[in-house]
């Protein structure tokens, strides 16, 4: 599944550096994220949850703050 951790290195740094995600984009891309091994299904699954989260994040700054480092934390899992 290397194409797969390409795509949510990538994804994440995107994110990461302040692009948006799609909320279909994370499903589009691994279409059955529960084959994936734990540390990239966990990405997946932030993933998708910051893809379909933005009003959240718009009303609550703590809630994108702690998200964003749970995305940073899980970039730095993967990249390893």
């Amino acid at each position: 599944m290397q194409g797969s951790r390409s795509y949510l290195l990538d994804a994440l740094a995107r994110v990461l550096a302040g692009a948006m995600l799609r909320p279909d984009e994370p499903g589009a891309a691994i279409p059955d994220a529960g084959a994936l091994p734990k540390r990239e299904r966990d990405a997946w699954e932030q993933l998708n949850h910051w893809a379909g989260e933005a009003g959240v994040r718009a009303r609550d700054a703590n809630y994108a703050k702690f998200h964003l480092d749970w995305l940073r934390d899980l970039h730095t899992q993967l990249a390893r």
